[in-house]
């Protein structure tokens, strides 16, 4: 390079130094901070305005790093103005707060001749007062978008042209709020569907402009409100055919009202089809879905329409599926509530619901009736439930109760009824409703056994008596068994009176055929004598003697005939007697047969009795489970009118919800009438065994007292058998003694005979027929003995027999 091309460039460094010397004085000069980095963030330029932010000079602050002095809470971050600007290579701008102060930084990539980036520029002047007095502007801006239109800037918090701007818009708000707040008035009027009077103050340039196109609005609201009453009142109506007219509006209000009439176009097709469909739902009768090609809102209202039609097949499946569980009794079934969604979904998960909250308060009844009907009668419960459920606990404790008090008094009859106590009754003012009908039952049980019983005691005592006349009162009211056992004890009264009758007729015969044997006898002693007398003189007098004996054999003769007839009345007497222990024995066996017959009856009632409770007992288990369906159905009936509700109040969308609801309330109702029909046939069923059981219950006492009855009158029967007995043993005495007389006036007769054969044979045998008068003299005493024996077992017989009254 020659020296004259050095000079050159010498002279254009000069200058170009020169030109960065002006340059630089004139950005230090710039109020604006300005400093340019290198790479490294260290500061080549500053400055005065920049490097008095931080209270330095430029000096002291060329050649630091930036981030170090002004600690701003961009610096070191990705907002740093700087850093993007080096990193992207293009202007970045942002805001920093740099304590109190609000900078507006913006960084610029520093490039050399070759385009690299060798730092970067960044100025940022502070907007602290341009920040406060936007802040302030936009706080008005935003009470004025809020209403708030007394709100005004604060001019004292600014300086400067800030401060005169804050006090123009103030300015101008003062100027706008007069004819804003009667715009104001009049919109708020036409908002509240009122038409204001038109606008007659006078105003200035644009105000009057305001006001005039005020009153042409209120002018096109009074004819487009007349307008839109019509088409409102045709709606109503049902008239859809009714068509605002567009010819009376211009602009913007013609085009609604043609916008209008052709939204009520285009509305009434796919209304009509929706209202056919809503309607088919309405009736149950669940359409196909739509498949047709419809735009817009439309499309989203068959769409609709359709998944109507699928949730509520959905929702009927699932409700004609736990309709059928319930009828089936298969209470655990529940629906997928996942199947379902929203309003459907609860409807779904309340039917699950309903069904689990059912479930625990059967299941506690279900064993308590089972433990019932097993005659286990369990403890109350404490366990807490709700509503209905704790009415149902209150009345299964209450249940357990009334049947406690019942076994309780039943018991009570049962030990008084062994231990004979039958004036014993149970307090029935201790229960209620049919279990005091129970325990009434068992007292006129009682009352209507006391009365047969105590007449059967009473007729027995006076056979024990003797007193075969008595008999049952005749004013006695019985029935049933009663009666043959009235007729029986009657009987035997009867039977026994015509017994000791006969005895006593045929006693008192042979007691006049003794009197008479007793005369013959004398007559014979008598006769003896005259012939014991007459031995000495048997020579002379033979004849005499002759006929003598033959007297005494007419009087023998009488004496056999009158023996024979004391032996003939023994007979009979006896055969009486024999018979009449026949008919006690035949009696008390029957007695014993009938007393195990009855006890046979008491155990075959008891097993009826029995059986018939545990019918009675599964009755009522069916009568609450039935009552618990019933009690499901009513939950039912109440969540579809509760779904009916909601589906009025949805209004044509909840139609089908509606219909469902129906549905749902009628299954409920069919169930709740069968629940109702079954209540009633298991109602009569319980009435009759009730009937069955109190009848047998009543059979029971009835026998049991009868068994006793019996037991007593099988005593008195062996009390009968005991003194026909010994009548019988007397007769058989009588006869004995009678057969033993019969024997001695045979022979006595005999005697006679022999007697007469030797007088008339030789009257040298006198001395012989005196010693025959003489042993016909001791066996005429020996009869006499016997007769008078036979009188007094005649006089004891007849004792025996005057005991009883017949």
């Amino acid at each position: 390079m020659d020296l004259e091309q050095c000079t050159k460039d010498l002279e254009i460094a000069k200058k170009m130094a020169g030109q960065f010397e002006l340059l630089s004085t004139g950005i230090n000069q710039l109020p604006v901070p300005i400093h340019i980095i290198d790479t490294t963030y260290t500061i080549l330029y500053t400055n005065e305005a920049a490097a008095g932010i931080v209270g330095k000079r430029r000096e002291e602050v060329i050649g630091k790093k930036c981030f170090d002095l002004y600690r701003s809470s961009a610096c070191n971050t990705p907002e740093c103005p700087c850093r993007v600007a080096m990193e992207k290579g293009i202007p970045y701008h942002t805001e920093i707060p740099l304590g109190e102060t609000i900078i507006d930084g913006t960084g610029l990539p520093l490039k050399d001749s070759a385009g690299t980036i060798i730092g970067a520029i960044e100025y940022f002047p502070d907007v602290t007062e341009q920040k406060k007095a936007v802040t302030d502007i936009l706080w008005v801006a935003e009470q004025a978008e809020n209403g708030v239109l007394s709100a005004r800037t604060d001019p004292s918090q600014h300086t400067g042209d800030f401060q005169k701007m804050a006090v123009g818009i103030n300015g101008i708000l003062d100027a706008v709020i007069g004819p804003l707040n009667i715009a104001a008035d009049f919109v708020a009027k036409i908002s509240a569907g009122m038409a204001p009077e038109k606008i007659t103050a006078n105003y200035q340039g644009d105000f009057n402009v305001l006001m005039h196109n005020l009153n042409q609005q209120i002018d096109v609201i009074v004819m487009r409100n007349t307008e839109l009453d019509m088409l409102i009142e045709a709606a109503i109506e049902g008239k859809l055919t009714t068509r605002a007219d567009p010819s009376k509006f211009q602009g913007g209000n013609k085009k609604m009202m043609e916008g209008v009439n052709a939204m009520l176009d285009a509305i009434i097709a796919p209304l009509n089809v929706a209202i056919d469909y809503y309607n088919k739902i309405g009736i149950g009768d669940i359409p196909e879905k739509r498949t047709n090609k419809v735009n817009g809102d439309i499309i989203e209202m068959q769409r609709s329409i359709n998944n109507c039609i699928d949730n509520i097949n959905a929702l009927v499946t699932d409700a004609n599926m736990l309709s059928v569980a319930a009828v089936e009794g298969k209470l655990a079934t529940r629906a997928d509530a996942t199947k379902h969604q929203g309003d459907y979904r609860k409807i779904i998960e309340g039917f699950n619901q309903t069904l689990d909250a059912v479930i625990t308060p059967l299941n506690l009844a279900a064993e308590c009736i089972d433990r019932i009907s097993k005659g286990d009668i369990p403890d109350k419960t404490n366990r807490q439930l709700n509503g209905d459920f704790n009415t149902l606990h209150i009345n299964l404790n209450n249940l357990i109760d009334n049947i406690n008090a019942l076994v309780t008094d039943a018991n009570l009859l049962a030990e008084a009824a062994i231990e004979g106590k039958l004036a014993n009754r149970a307090d029935t003012t201790r229960h209620l409703g049919d279990y005091k009908k129970v325990i009434g039952g068992f007292n006129r049980t009682l009352d209507s056994v006391t009365e047969p019983v105590n007449e059967a005691m009473r007729v027995s005592n006076e056979f024990a008596k003797y007193n075969f006349t008595a008999r049952v009162d005749k004013n006695l009211k019985v029935a049933g068994d009663f009666i043959a056992f009235k007729d029986a004890l009657d009987g035997i009264g009867i039977s026994i009176s015509t017994a000791m009758k006969g005895i006593s007729v045929q006693m008192t015969d042979l007691a006049a055929s003794a009197e008479e044997a007793n005369a013959s006898v004398e007559e014979v002693v008598s006769g003896a004598q005259q012939v014991a007398g007459s031995t000495g003189k048997v020579s002379s007098n033979a004849e005499l003697g002759n006929h003598g004996l033959e007297q005494v054999l007419k009087a023998m003769e009488d004496l056999s005939a009158a023996v024979e007839e004391v032996t003939a009345s023994t007979e009979s007497v006896a055969t009486l007697a024999n018979n009449a222990n026949t008919i006690s024995k035949d009696g008390a066996e029957l007695a014993r047969k009938a007393e195990q017959g009855m006890v046979g009856i008491t155990r075959s009632t008891n097993e009826v009795d029995q059986i018939i409770g545990e019918i009675k007992s599964e009755m009522q288990m069916i009568g609450k489970i039935v009552g618990l369906i019933s009690d499901l159905a009513n939950q039912t009936n109440l969540l579809a009118l509760n779904a009916a509700i909601e589906a009025a109040r949805a209004g044509d969308a909840g139609r089908g919800f509606a219909v469902v609801a129906a549905e749902v309330k009628s299954l409920a109702q069919e169930s709740r009438t069968s629940a109702e029909s079954i209540a009633d046939m298991i109602g009569g069923l319980q009435h009759k065994s009730e009937l069955a059981a109190k009848a047998t219950a009543s059979a029971s006492k009835e026998v049991g007292v009868g068994s006793a009855v019996l037991s007593e009158t099988l005593n008195v029967f062996n009390r009968i058998v005991a003194d026909v007995e010994k009548i019988t043993r007397s007769v058989e005495e009588v006869a004995s003694a009678s057969e033993e007389q019969a024997a001695t006036v045979e022979e006595i007769t005999a005697s006679v005979h022999e007697v007469s054969s030797l007088v008339d044979g030789t009257a040298s045998e006198a001395g012989d027929a005196a010693a025959a008068s003489e042993e016909t003299s001791a066996a005429i005493d020996e009869v006499g003995k016997i007769i008078e024996n036979v009188n007094v077992i005649v006089d004891k017989v007849s004792r025996e027999i005057s005991i009883f009254r017949v």
